[in-house]
């Protein structure tokens, strides 16, 4: 009976260690990527992929910032025009486009739950707000500008633009559009912008797409005590 105990627990500890050890690997191979993009230094768009996909699976504990250095990759990766770099690419695939999608479904699901924790007036979360405001904002506004890949493709930006829309839902919900409310009234509030100019369009930008474009949304629920307030001053 010890002995079978002692089993066990010697094959539970191999595969402890085995685990952190991949997991660790990946890590420090997401880092690799991200020291690299500065320098337009891009993986392939399936190995981005690959390394998306591991990171959002429910046994990988992932952080918050390495949530933050996984956009920072696929918003590097978006903005491409090369077919083998840029991720939207992928969603022009017949072969991958199914799994670029969970991807990014997952991907916003988890941004979103990031933003509910920021506070604007602590620098490190306004910096996280500013630097993954835009990779929300390009997919709530396709064009060949937004998107280099789709450049001579106008024909097909109605239906990316479509496609955008079902990612999007899950942040299309009376609180992911509270969330957006507080970090703009809190951004704007003071006496000095807690966020830039560019951002807070952004910002207000995504809220009314989702309040305009996303049919049957009830905004019953939606608090926009202030809301009009907030944006008074931001341009299009």
């Amino acid at each position: 009976m010890d002995q079978n105990i002692l089993v066990d627990l010697q094959r539970f500890a191999r595969g402890y260690l085995l685990r952190k050890r991949f997991q660790d690997s990946v890590r420090n191979e997401l880092v690799c990527i991200h020291n690299k993009i500065s320098n337009n230094n891009l993986p392939d768009n399936t190995k981005l992929l690959k390394l998306g996909c591991v990171l959002n699976n429910n046994y990988f504990c992932v952080d918050s910032n390495e949530i933050y250095l996984f956009c920072d990759i696929l918003f590097a990766s978006m903005k491409s025009s090369s077919i083998q770099k840029s991720f939207a690419s992928l969603y022009l695939s017949s072969n991958h486009m199914d799994s670029a999608c969970k991807l990014t479904y997952r991907l916003l699901q988890k941004l979103i739950d990031e933003f509910g924790k920021c506070e604007v007036s602590k620098i490190s979360d306004s910096r996280k707000i500013s630097s993954q405001a835009p990779l929300i904002y390009i997919f709530c506004n396709c064009s060949e500008e937004t998107w280099p890949i789709l450049k001579g493709k106008e024909s097909i930006i109605p239906i990316i633009n479509s496609l955008c829309a079902k990612l999007l839902y899950p942040l299309a919900t009376i609180n992911s559009l509270n969330i957006f409310k507080k970090i703009i009234f809190d951004a704007l509030k003071g006496d000095r912008m807690l966020l830039d100019e560019k951002t807070i369009d952004q910002l207000f930008f995504i809220s009314i797409r989702f309040l305009l474009n996303i049919s049957g949304l009830n905004i019953s629920g939606l608090n926009i005590s202030g809301f009009e307030s907030s944006f008074s001053g931001v341009q299009l």
